[in-house]
């Protein structure tokens, strides 16, 4: 059943904001994370007990969801102006989708 063009623009708002939301949190998580990290000399503050490996992983995983919020938002916008889902754009979020959650396996199993 196809949908109707109010419920195709709620739908698209709703991805355009939800993706930008997705990006900017990821990018504010990773901006945190990087100044706890460089910030290890300060008592008081907060530390980083990780591991090299363990860094580089959530690293890529943030850059993972700010690629997933990109492509949601650009998934969101075509839906704005075309009326229709873009098939394409759900297809690069479930391959996203599903890297997320190895990364995040990854993760979880890293020695430490």
């Amino acid at each position: 059943m196809a949908a109707t063009p109010g419920v195709s623009r709620i739908r698209g708002w709703l991805l355009l904001v939800f993706g930008f939301c997705l990006s900017l949190g990821a990018v504010l998580l990773a901006a945190f994370l990087s100044w706890t990290i460089a910030g290890y000399q300060y008592p008081h503050t907060s530390r980083w007990t990780g591991s090299h490996e363990m860094t580089i992983q959530v690293f890529v995983l943030f850059g993972t969801i700010f690629v997933f919020g990109l492509v949601a938002a650009g998934a969101g916008l075509f839906q704005l102006r075309r009326g229709r889902v873009s098939w394409l754009a759900n297809s690069i979020l479930f391959v996203l989708a599903a890297m997320m959650v190895f990364i995040g396996y990854r993760i979880m199993n890293l020695p430490g």
